[in-house]
């Protein structure tokens, strides 16, 4: 049957979907960030972490819904080139992160590059679709984050 759900040959795997259109919008946020020197990773890293103000490493994995090995190889170019600073905590095994001047400065000059390529992936998409999608994306993460986290579990352990 062509049009079967549970069929690999239809091309209906729901991971593999994501997948390949996770690939294409970052490469395609990626030509537009290019100007500012920034990936549409570190531009969301620099941005959470501002955001937040000094989020410990668990508290940035938590909310970018990363690993915290992953998360600190991602953060050390970032630390490198002076835009994060990474401070030990009281509890030496926590750390915290804050955005530093230079940080926010490189954050505000690839600002416009990720607006415009929000606007143009916005009217790819339509807005209603995008809003429709990205309303049943976060329900699907919801359920599929409890359905992975076995119950009790915090993420808030030491680093």
């Amino acid at each position: 049957m062509k049009n079967d759900l549970f069929d690999p040959a239809t091309g209906a795997c729901i991971g593999l979907n994501l997948r390949q259109a996770s690939r294409l919008i970052t490469s395609f946020y990626d030509r537009h960030m290019e100007p500012s020197g920034l990936k549409l990773t570190q531009f969301g890293l620099l941005f959470s972490v501002g955001d937040m103000e000094k989020p410990t490493i668990n508290e940035l994995a938590d909310r970018l819904e990363l690993d915290r090995t992953t998360l600190s190889r991602n953060l050390k170019p970032l630390e490198r080139e002076g835009w994060i600073k990474v401070t030990p905590g009281e509890d030496k095994r926590v750390r915290t992160l804050t955005l530093t001047p230079d940080g926010a400065e490189v954050l505000a000059r690839a600002r416009p590059c990720w607006e415009q390529a929000q606007h143009e992936a916005v009217e790819i998409f339509g807005r209603y679709n995008w809003l429709t999608m990205k309303d049943r994306l976060d329900s699907a993460n919801r359920e599929i984050k409890e359905i992975l986290t076995p119950s009790g579990e915090t993420s808030e352990a030491a680093e």
